[in-house]
């Protein structure tokens, strides 16, 4: 059997666990928007309202970009703990320094060790994947970067994609299941149920480019258009 990890350890993942949860939670309601593979979407958003909807993707994008470069940042900052995947393989060594020097069952504390190279090993990879989304952080999003903003830099920013997220949050999801592996508590399905989510708007938007139709053919009344607010704050 397994030894038990500390109760210290068990409060970080519980809380790195539910912010991805809730990241995972994010990144569906923007595939259900912008990215469903049954069927094209983006014209349906761009007659809706062109200039709102390309403001809302590249907002969640750089929102997605920013939520997972938190959880995969440094330890500390300025001196400052951050509640970060590195936080969990920080808290299981101490578990494993504990285990050997209270002298538990060598066979419990080789489980414990393993998992902890397990876990280093899946904490590398979702560095490894972050890399192009922390220079975009770092360069545009956190700060403007004094050379890119002057087409001075030689080497431009990376693409950000679909593609590149759902690596990253792939990488996320099997860094945290490693531990719930090694406690055999089940795997945590990071891809929650948000209700209807984006489908709700989508649905919206479909039933006013019907209505709209409709009132070009004459059949319903013309809605007008909601007055601009005379508040440029």
């Amino acid at each position: 059997m397994a030894p038990a990890v500390s109760s210290d350890t068990e409060a970080v993942f519980q809380a790195l666990r539910q912010e991805a949860l809730l990241v995972h939670g994010k990144w569906i309601v923007f595939r259900d928007v912008f990215a469903n593979h049954q069927e094209e979407r983006l014209p349906l958003l761009q007659s809706a309202d062109s200039t709102f909807f390309s403001l809302a993707l590249y907002g969640m994008l750089d929102r997605a970009t920013t939520d997972i470069c938190r959880l995969t940042d440094s330890v500390k900052t300025g001196g400052q703990d951050n509640m970060v995947l590195g936080q969990l393989v920080a808290s299981v060594e101490k578990d494993v320094a504990a285990a050997k020097a209270s002298g538990g069952d060598p066979s419990e504390v080789k489980s414990l060790e393993e998992l902890l190279e397990n876990l280093r090993e899946r904490f590398e990879d979702a560095k490894t994947e972050c890399v192009p989304l922390r220079q975009r952080r770092n360069k545009l999003l956190a700060h403007w970067d004094y050379k890119l903003a002057l087409k001075q830099s030689a080497t431009p920013l990376p693409g950000i994609s679909r593609d590149l997220v759902q690596r990253n949050l792939r990488a996320i999801a099997n860094f945290l299941n490693e531990y719930e592996k090694y406690l055999g508590t089940g795997l945590t399905l990071f891809y929650p149920s948000w209700g209807n989510a984006g489908r709700a708007l989508i649905y919206t938007l479909q039933m006013g480019e019907a209505y709209q139709r409709l009132s070009e053919k004459g059949e319903v009344p013309r809605l007008p258009y909601p007055p601009r607010s005379d508040d440029p704050l």
